[in-house]
């Protein structure tokens, strides 16, 4: 379910304050987009639980949605908060920051970092640092010690300490023999591996696709380099086991992930922005901030993965990846490759695929919010009496730049930067809290 409300102003709150427990936001207009039944109501949020939707007498602080949209809170399931190990990059506070911006409440952090998040004493200190953030924090375990894809890492244990899931993200297991045995594990602790699908032994230079490598004296990673490991992991694919596909760059990728959807598989097939927007091209414009692992591909893929959004088992994921300015600036071969994408993934693509009539909103909302979170089987009520008051307000009219400040995040590495959208978030209610956005 998703609320739009249509009058007056967007905010005023002049009574609001952090220490009270009560919460109404006036005049919203709510609608079922599977059932399309329309109704009118404001919303009650008390002690951080949404106790009414309906139109009860106004009561506690006074949030005034008029002139918003209210959207269950948004949901990431492949970020990189770089912490522990990366404070100049990112730390769990500033990524948090970043997740309110742009709507997130629920975020599901990789193991790639230093040390890997691979044993139960890590995974249990990220849960009691996590407590402290104002979103909901959660991190996957890596499927092999230190990333290295030699040695399964504990797996029972980093389920018992909090684990999601299990992935070496960034890192392609090239050892299908451990991959499988690993999947099995995983699969009888009732927990997903996420897969960075991309074949090293045909990548000459990890980040831009080889046809653009080419054009630019580079080298570059064949759609083949993705596709192959895709269908490798898919075919031998057995009831139970559950598979999320990492940002799918290729068409023919995507197609694999719904072929074995339809087949009865539980699969998850993970899109980001930035592929949904870019081309290869881009790497002439932007140089290393449109560097990515997988790299950025054709046209005809770009359209593709729009369509395959439209429908499940397909999901927006940001992988948020921060880098330092300096990291960005060095030559092309030596530069990291990824983006930032927690604030700016919901108005790019509202700006660029709802207004467009590409997807309807309800698509991308349903990609951004119910599908992943029920895929990694976290605590998310959306919005329902009872459940935790998870959501954002957004102004679809408001439009504005994206500029080096917008971002709340530590690090501002993203090829969208002056790029004009719409959709502006204006505040984010997380943990039962309202925080808003100025």
């Amino acid at each position: 379910m998703y609320c739009t409300t249509g009058r007056g102003p967007f905010l005023k709150a002049l009574c609001y304050n952090i220490l009270m427990t009560t919460y109404t936001i006036l005049g919203a207009h709510c609608f079922d987009p599977i059932q399309n039944i329309d109704t009118v109501a404001d919303i009650v949020v008390e002690d951080g639980i949404i106790a009414e939707i309906g139109s009860p007498e106004v009561r506690g602080s006074l949030i005034d949605g008029k002139g918003a949209t209210l959207f269950p809170g948004f949901v990431d399931v492949h970020v990189h908060l770089r912490d522990p190990g990366f404070p100049e990059k990112e730390t769990m506070e500033t990524a948090a920051l970043g997740a309110l911006k742009g709507g997130y409440t629920h975020l599901v952090a990789m193991a790639n970092t230093s040390p890997t998040m691979d044993s139960p004493e890590l995974i249990g200190e990220f849960y009691r640092k996590a407590e402290g953030a104002p979103v909901h924090l959660y991190t996957v375990a890596a499927l092999t010690q230190g990333l290295a894809g030699a040695e399964l890492s504990d797996l029972p244990a980093c389920k018992e300490a909090g684990a999601v899931g299990f992935s070496d993200d960034g890192k392609p297991i090239a050892q299908e023999s451990l991959f499988r045995r690993g999947l099995g594990k995983a699969s009888g602790l009732g927990l997903p591996v996420s897969l960075h699908e991309e074949d090293p032994a045909q990548i000459t230079l990890a980040g831009i696709n080889d046809q653009q490598g080419k054009l630019m004296g580079l080298g570059g990673a064949p759609i083949s380099s993705e596709v192959d490991f895709i269908r490798r992991d898919l075919e031998g694919l057995q009831e139970g086991e559950r598979l999320d596909i990492q940002h799918i760059s290729t068409a023919e990728g995507a197609q694999l992930v719904a072929e074995a959807h339809a087949r009865g598989h539980e699969v998850l097939g993970e899109i980001t922005p930035h592929h949904l927007l870019l081309t290869q091209e881009a790497v002439a414009q932007y140089g290393t901030l449109a560097k990515m692992n997988p790299p950025l591909r054709r046209e005809e893929d770009c359209e593709a993965l729009i369509q395959f959004l439209r429908r499940e088992p397909f999901v927006v994921a940001t992988d948020h990846a921060p880098h330092t300015q300096e990291e960005k600036e060095l030559p092309f071969p030596e530069a990291p490759s990824g983006i930032i994408g927690l604030e700016t993934a919901f108005p790019l693509l509202y700006t660029h695929l709802v207004l467009k009539g590409k997807i309807s909103l309800e698509e991308l909302i349903a990609a951004m919010t119910h599908r992943p979170a029920a895929f990694y089987q976290l605590p998310y009520g959306g919005l329902a009496v009872g459940a935790e008051a998870s959501f954002t307000l957004v102004d679809l009219e408001r439009e504005e730049t994206i500029r080096r400040d917008y971002f709340h995040s530590k690090s501002s590495n993203s090829p969208f930067v002056d790029w004009t959208v719409r959709g502006k978030i204006l505040g984010t209610f997380a943990k039962g809290k309202y925080h808003p956005m100025v």
